[in-house]
């Protein structure tokens, strides 16, 4: 079966440090991603951070897998160390992006 979220009920909501974070712009910087085919972010108030849920598009990623993953299958990519390194390289460029912009 396949959940698909449509909207949210709360468009902005305040972390327990007194951040506000819009949520859907996180999700859209990580929706241009070619390997993300859903995203979904959540926060509450009394936590300081928030919880992404990612789900990959696997048509892409089996179409035009990094060579790096060349011999990884992909049940076992989110687990390994090489996409971890990946993840963290990608959550690099996203922070840079966030920090460019006006």
């Amino acid at each position: 079966g396949r959940l698909q979220l449509i909207d949210r009920k709360k468009n902005l909501f305040k972390l327990s440090q007194g951040e506000y974070i819009a949520p859907e712009k996180i999700e859209i910087v990580y929706e241009r991603s070619p390997y993300v085919a859903q995203v979904f972010v959540y926060g509450e108030s009394i936590k300081s951070s928030l919880i992404a849920l990612v789900v990959l598009d696997e048509e892409y990623l089996s179409l035009s897998k990094p060579q790096e993953f060349a011999d990884i299958p992909l049940s076992k990519l989110p687990e390994s160390k090489e996409f971890f390194s990946f993840r963290s390289r990608f959550h690099a460029a996203i922070r840079q992006r966030r920090t460019q912009q006006p």
